[in-house]
């Protein structure tokens, strides 16, 4: 008798995968098939179903699984020919790659077999597997989507729980035990499975740790001409003929063991019908917008464990659209190229400087296929591959100003993530994904895979959005800083006033300090400190309504700015702008790294007359800079 297991008891995932599928690829190079044609120089095990891997199918259910904190880890063993190619792909699905044992099988015709390749992964990986549990599973047969690993745990309780298998009336093309009373019979896969009720699928079953012995034992027994004979139905059939194990079973509708074309065809017709139902109800197009953003407070401190408070502006925006394929077996995707940001023709060399002076070398096409890339291996880590069978067009619009520190390229980035996620119907906590993390993966994708360089503020407010008080002082701890969100009704009448001829360089402007930084300077170290009480000033006088004593943090904040950074960056023009603004009766400071400034009457009195606008409008526009209110 077994000691029966428990709910703390810790699985791990052992997917069988070092078949050559001879009889598989024999088929396909004798069929007319050219699709799957293509596909041959890949292992059996990561053909591609419905364009999904079959590993992947096992991966979505494990990370989907209601009991993935029961799974510690996920083991995959492979032969010679594959095992670079298996690598990769559990690289990119976050399995450790040392948890890839390779058999060393060079052809099909070698003396192993699946048992045997069980039994080296517990020899292997002895140490990581000792006190865990084991998930079988053959990584070339695919049950419906009707099954989970939850199910599967949930059945191994009680008091003789040492085995499960997986019973159906529905099985194609697999090996099987037949239970009937108390006999036992293998049944091939060559015979008819008409009038042969409760068949026993052995590709998935628990394997407790303290029944590895009984593996071990019915190895002893098999000599070396006959194990390349046996099966996981043979061992099974060992087992419950002998009533070594507590035999409980359960069901699944479908099952699918890829060994020919006819199986794989099979299946797929089975899951295109699922995946079509599936689908049916996401979006064909999808718009999603981000705003503007403006740093009332405390920045640039956010890149430096500082504090903030930065509100959305509804004046300018950036959108992302998609628009699914018209043929829903097309999986292409389509990035198309923004007509004024993404140009690569021009009428003259003139009109080439003109556009690179305020666009910049980088267009917002990059953005987007960064933002695919990365929302596409957060699906794959977390087992979301199903939903990725979409194709679509994505495309992107913006009237932000450019290159003036309104964080224009974030909102492209934010715009274009949540668009992916309506599109393809899934929600932050479908991807592991807090609220408060949410920042983070938005600033990854700028600063990883971009070498952006940037910091958390502007991400912040944008996935937030509304008005953001944010205290980063404990972020090297926390990996994210804590974000409270206040209402915008608080805040007053500001204007905003931009640059419309050309604007500024971020990552030079922060480069200097930052070094500084690093090297624990004084004055740079005081004075982001010191910036950052600030913005929590700044919070309390939007609260308390007092406006006049916002105004006055609000020039405190440049003039620190230009104390910390020096005048040589913070820029002849952009100083003398801001003493535009204040001989005109506001207060004022960046918006975020220059070239765009934040406005506030000193008396806190609301929009000015509408003559001293005008005066006003035109005194910026002089110097190459539209003043516009804020729209909140």
């Amino acid at each position: 008798h077994l000691t029966c297991l428990t709910s703390i008891d810790m699985y791990s995932v052992v997917v069988l995968a070092a078949g050559y599928g001879s009889r598989f690829q024999e088929g396909i190079i004798s069929s007319d098939n050219t699709d799957l044609k293509s596909y041959l120089h890949l292992p059996k095990t990561l053909y591609p179903l419905c364009g999904i891997p079959l590993l992947d199918y096992w991966h979505t259910k494990i990370c989907q699984s209601d009991a993935c904190d029961l799974i510690k880890d996920v083991f995959i063993v492979t032969n010679q020919r594959y095992y670079a190619t298996i690598t990769q792909w559990a690289q990119t699905r976050g399995i450790n790659i040392s948890n890839v044992v390779n058999n060393k099988k060079h052809q099909s015709d070698d003396e192993q077999t699946e048992l045997s390749d069980l039994k080296l992964l517990l020899s292997v990986k002895a140490s990581e597997l000792d006190e865990c549990n084991l998930i079988v599973v053959a990584g070339d047969t695919i049950v419906d989507e009707h099954f989970t690993f939850s199910d599967l745990l949930r059945e191994n309780s009680g008091d003789n729980c040492s085995l499960v298998c997986h019973v159906s009336s529905e099985l194609v093309g697999a090996d099987y035990v037949h239970t009937s009373g108390a006999s036992v019979l293998k049944i091939s896969k060559e015979k008819s499975l008409d009038n042969i009720p409760d068949l026993v699928l052995n590709t998935i079953y628990t394997l407790p740790t303290k029944s590895r012995g009984r593996l071990d034992a019915y190895l002893s027994g098999v000599s070396l001409n006959e194990l390349s004979q046996r099966s996981h139905g043979d061992f099974i059939q060992w087992l419950i003929s002998s009533k070594r194990v507590a035999f409980m079973p359960l069901s699944v509708q479908h099952c699918f063991d890829i060994d020919t074309v006819d199986t794989y065809f099979a299946a797929e017709r089975y899951f295109a019908e699922y995946y079509s139902t599936l689908l049916s109800d996401l979006p064909s197009q999808v718009t999603e917008s981000c705003p503007a953003r403006v740093g009332l407070m405390g920045n640039p401190s956010d890149g430096f464990n500082g504090k903030t408070v930065s509100f959305t502006v509804n004046n300018f925006h950036a959108q992302a659209f998609i628009t699914a394929n018209a043929d829903s077996r097309n999986r292409d995707v389509d990035i198309v190229p923004h007509s004024e940001f993404d140009q690569t023709r021009y009428s003259s060399m003139d009109h080439l400087y003109q556009q690179t002076l305020l666009n910049g070398y980088y267009g917002g096409q990059r953005l987007l296929q960064a933002t695919c890339k990365a929302f596409a291996q957060r699906c794959s880590m977390k087992g979301l591959t199903i939903h990725m069978q979409r194709g679509f067009r994505m495309s992107y619009d913006s009237n932000i100003p450019r290159r003036v520190g309104l964080s224009g390229s974030s909102a492209i980035i934010v715009a274009a993530y949540r668009a992916l996620m309506k599109f393809y119907g899934v929600q932050l906590d479908h991807l592991g994904i807090a609220v408060d993390e949410f920042p983070q993966v938005i600033l990854d994708i700028e600063n990883e895979e971009l070498g952006i360089t940037a910091g958390l503020q502007d991400r912040v407010i944008q996935t937030y959005g509304g008005l953001v008080h944010m205290d980063f002082t404990q972020l090297p701890l926390n990996k994210k800083g804590v974000y409270t969100s206040l209402d915008p009704v608080l805040l007053p009448e500001f204007y905003l006033a931009y640059n419309i001829e050309a604007g500024g360089d971020s990552g030079k402007v922060h480069s200097s300090v930052r070094e500084r930084w690093n090297m624990k300077d004084r004055d740079v170290c005081e004075g982001f400190s010191t910036l950052g009480d600030l913005a929590d000033q700044a919070r309390d006088c939007l609260q308390s309504g007092d406006r006049p004593t916002l105004a006055s943090l609000m020039d405190k904040n440049f003039s620190l700015r230009r104390r910390i950074y020096g005048d040589e960056v913070v820029g002849e023009h952009n100083i003398r702008v801001v003493q535009l603004a204040n001989d005109l009766g506001f207060a004022a400071k960046f918006t975020g790294s220059g070239g765009a400034i934040l406005c506030l009457l000193r008396d806190g009195s609301g929009w000015m007359l509408e003559e001293s606008e005008r005066h006003a409008v035109d005194a910026f526009r002089r110097e190459g800079f539209k003043l516009v209110r804020i729209i909140q």
